[in-house]
């Protein structure tokens, strides 16, 4: 089977028929050819860089997808993508997946497992609701900590490994794992991109967990994760690791590995309690993402002419394939995607 690959640009102009958001608001795009059709689809360059795919521009052309994206768009700095349209990774939620309803059927999703989650999540953002009663979440309210800072601190980064653990399963990794052999999923996963803010603290800075993690220092480089090791082990001589700020990032972390499997989508936009709860205290978003990493959807596009057109009446978008993730040898995979699709552009 044929598998298509997109690239990705930035639009130096849009066609003078575009509606004016999309020449405002839309700040990178993706583009294929495929029998004969180039297609094109605007995405947003903030918050869970959104696609909008219910009406891509279109256009049957002898023109190569180089030219074409030129000619149209005004750009010539083309980056290869790495998933083929229309495939996703299993359980690895990306952006360009935009219709909640499906996203489970999609990633593949186990509605056991999930619940299961939700209701883990659930508990955290109850206990984190409770600390609010007595902490202020900043200055030194940060650093107080007591036993139920620690409870937090304890049951979230268990969450996290167990994330961890699910992932290194599906992967097909030996049983025994250290915190250096995990640090191994912080990329195929892209968990640095994550970013998570307490909306009690109006000043506060996003929390990015992950940001900084580095495989020599494994356990060290992730202070949340080091103060959770420190406090398990000895409580006598380091109760005070099990600060709110630490607990906070812990997290923090467990709704980024969440996000990771699940969809930030089902966290800020669902319609239980567990959307109405993180609403009220968090917000995520993802910072410094690649486009290139994203699910670009296939559009069916048998009815596209020679005319360039801009159909916001066009529904076809393709069922998503999904395919078991590579963990160990998803590098490898992108290098050689970029290679072959660089070939394909210029035909």
């Amino acid at each position: 089977m044929s598998r298509t690959h997109a690239v990705v640009f930035k639009p130096q102009k849009v066609p003078e028929f575009s509606p004016q958001e999309y020449k405002t608001d839309y700040e990178y795009a993706y583009a294929y050819k495929k029998d004969g059709c180039c297609v094109a689809i605007l995405g947003k360059g903030h918050d869970y860089y959104n696609l909008i795919p219910e009406t891509p521009y279109s256009q049957r052309t002898e023109l190569s997808l180089e030219k074409w994206i030129k000619e149209v768009f005004g750009a010539s700095d083309l980056t290869p993508q790495i998933n083929p349209i229309g495939e996703a990774m299993q359980c690895i939620w990306r952006p360009g997946i935009t219709d909640r309803t499906s996203l489970s059927a999609i990633l593949n999703i186990n509605p056991q497992q999930k619940r299961s989650a939700e209701q883990a999540l659930y508990i955290l953002l109850q206990k984190v609701s409770d600390l609010l009663l007595y902490i202020e979440p900043n200055g030194t309210g940060l650093k107080t900590y007591s036993h139920k800072t620690r409870e937090l601190l304890l049951l979230a980064c268990m969450e996290v490994e167990n994330g961890w653990r699910r992932y290194s399963r599906l992967g097909g990794w030996p049983d025994m794992l250290k915190t250096t052999d995990y640090h191994d999923l912080a990329q195929p996963l892209y968990l640095s991109e994550y970013g998570v803010r307490l909306r009690s603290n109006a000043h506060s800075d996003f929390l990015l967990p992950f940001l900084g993690w580095e495989k020599k220092e494994s356990t060290k480089s992730i202070p949340w994760y080091h103060s959770y090791n420190k406090t398990k082990h000895d409580r006598d001589q380091n109760f005070h690791e099990a600060s709110f700020i630490r607990s906070i990032e812990a997290v923090a972390a467990a709704i980024v590995m969440f996000s990771v499997q699940y969809g930030p989508h089902n966290l800020h936009s669902s319609t239980n309690m567990l959307s109405s709860l993180f609403n009220e205290l968090f917000e995520i978003k993802l910072f410094n993402a690649k486009p290139e990493t994203f699910y670009v959807p296939e559009i069916n596009m048998q009815r596209t002419g020679t005319s360039l057109r801009l159909d916001n009446q066009l529904k076809d978008i393709l069922p998503c394939h999904t395919k078991a993730p590579k963990i160990l040898r998803i590098s490898g995979a992108e290098t050689q995607y970029k290679k072959s699709v660089r070939r394909d552009i210029a035909e």
